[in-house]
């Protein structure tokens, strides 16, 4: 069984993403940086998305939305679980994000022991 843990990272700001990044690799995680929606949901048609489980998705990307994306790939792969964030938050945004498939939402700025935390409990119920 393949022990490392792997992580989606979507985030279309480059400060935010090397944050992320760099805070997740420091924990141990193996992860996968996409800029867009799109190109991650494409990813998923890939034997290699296999090894996620969990995926960081901000809201608001260029294209396709968070929101959007999190429908497709939930359709893909159901088990996955997806952490939603962002600094645009509103009662709709939050209820949408669930309503398309989110597991947890995070406001920015981000927390990221929290984060952490969380993806880390989907790895540790193997």
């Amino acid at each position: 069984m393949n022990r490392s843990k792997h992580l989606i990272i979507i985030e279309d700001n480059p400060t935010g993403a090397f944050l992320l990044s760099e805070f997740f690799r420091l924990k141990g995680f193996v992860y996968k940086h996409f800029e867009t929606a799109n190109d991650a949901v494409n990813f998923f048609d890939t034997p290699e998305s296999d090894k996620y489980k969990a995926v960081l998705m901000d809201i608001k990307l260029p294209g396709m939305s968070g929101i959007e994306a999190t429908k497709i790939i939930k359709t893909k792969k159901p088990n996955i679980q997806i952490f939603m964030q962002s600094a645009y938050v509103s009662s709709v945004n939050k209820m949408q994000a669930f309503e398309s498939g989110a597991s947890k939402f995070f406001e920015k700025p981000l927390k990221l022991n929290e984060i952490l935390k969380s993806v880390e409990e989907v790895y540790n119920e193997e």
